[in-house]
C-alpha cells in the first residue's frame, strides 16, 4: 500500500520539482522514497505496521508540496 501511494506521488510530481544544479533532471519516484528515509530514518519497508497512518501523510505531504 505504501509503495503505491509513493509511486502515485512520483507519478504526481512529474515535471514539478524545481531543477537541481547537480542533477540533469529530477526523479520524483526517488524524490518521495528519500524525503520518506530522511524523515523516518531508515527504509519504509524497515518500518513497523503501525507506523503505516504516518508514512502515507508524509507521502501526502510531500505530493501536496514539491520542494
Amino acid at each position: 500500500m505504501v509503495r503505491e501511494k509513493a509511486r502515485e506521488a512520483g507519478d504526481h510530481l512529474k515535471d514539478k520539482l524545481p531543477p537541481c544544479k547537480f542533477l540533469k533532471a529530477r526523479n520524483p519516484y526517488a524524490h518521495v522514497f528519500e524525503r520518506l528515509k530522511f524523515h523516518l530514518g531508515r527504509s519504509y519497508r524497515d518500518c513497523e505496521d503501525d507506523q503505516v497512518p504516518q508514512i502515507l501523510e508524509i507521502i501526502e505531504w510531500y505530493r501536496s508540496n514539491p520542494c
